[in-house]
């Protein structure tokens, strides 16, 4: 935990409190405000232009943690589940920035490499690498998506959140109704053909994520408390692997973006393995008892 906390931020913190120690040791009043907690900052949602605005400001202000604040919530067991995602958010934007001091030149390199490829045409946004891979095979990406999949992966862990920062102009929507809005990116629907959506509920405005929409993907959404736990648990489980990675790329036991990619890897698949065959047998006992409520249903429907 102390080497966790060995970064710029963390010795500030300790210069500061132990100057304050001193001041309070000599008899120096203080107020109570500087041991109260810190203030918490309230972001806009009353609009979707304030949604946008408000997740831009979350990451700027380092609060990538409070990006859940934004998704609708339908079923209160979901609040625990993005509370744990929130967590992810949080600590990926830890990696971003440790990242970003270890490997400045690297990170530098893939940025002007990226801008060039954008002005000669030939960039790809990253939405669209994401969707053009969906659907892979499960034993990974072909030998010759190797370099795409990497260059993916450094994005995503070297800047998570710069579509959110830069996407001024890129990010809009469009009115579906008088409570709901389709997000686009570039003005076109993102994850389509489900889109994204926002919606408003008592004032106040929210994101949808399009799980219930995806008609093969709505099975698979957690409906008991051991179910709801699991979720839980996967993103604890993705949450302890992004720690590890900051923890190895601050320590210098991962020595390039290349290096990393490959420890993703090696870290996350046999937690993520563990965490689909626990949800799997939660699923399959679901199933069962479905079945068993069927059968007697129909059972006493013959006998009536």
């Amino acid at each position: 935990m102390a080497e966790q906390t060995a970064t710029s931020a963390g010795k500030s913190f300790l210069i500061f409190l132990a100057s304050l120690v001193v001041l309070v040791g000599t008899g120096i009043g203080l107020g109570s405000v500087f041991f109260g907690p810190k203030a918490k900052t309230l972001y806009d949602r009353s609009t979707p232009d304030a949604v946008l605005e408000a997740a831009r400001q979350m990451v700027l202000n380092n609060e990538a943690e409070r990006l859940t604040e934004l998704l609708y919530v339908d079923e209160p067991e979901m609040e625990g589940v993005y509370a744990r995602f929130g967590s992810v958010l949080g600590h990926l934007q830890e990696l971003a920035m440790t990242i970003n001091e270890r490997f400045p030149e690297e990170v530098e390199a893939m940025r002007a490499k990226a801008e060039e490829e954008a002005r000669a045409g030939r960039g790809v946004g990253l939405f669209q690498e994401l969707t053009a891979n969906v659907g892979r095979s499960r034993r990974g990406p072909p030998a010759g998506d190797e370099d795409r999949w990497n260059g993916i992966l450094q994005t995503i862990a070297s800047d998570p959140y710069s579509w959110l920062t830069e996407a001024e102009g890129r990010l809009s929507y469009v009115w579906i109704d008088d409570e709901r809005v389709a997000v686009l990116w570039d003005e076109k629907p993102i994850f389509p053909p489900f889109g994204l959506v926002m919606q408003q509920d008592r004032g106040q405005w929210s994101v949808v994520v399009p799980f219930k929409s995806i008609p093969m993907s709505s099975r698979f959404l957690p409906q008991t408390p051991d179910e709801y736990a699991i979720w839980g648990a996967v993103f604890q489980a993705v949450d302890n692997v992004v720690i590890d990675l900051e923890r190895d790329v601050r320590e210098g036991r991962l020595t390039s973006l290349r290096s990393l990619s490959k420890a993703t890897g090696q870290k996350a698949a046999p937690v993520m393995a563990g965490c689909m065959i626990a949800y799997s047998k939660a699923l399959q006992e679901r199933r069962r008892r479905e079945r068993e409520a069927k059968e007697a249903a129909k059972a006493d429907s013959g006998g009536g």
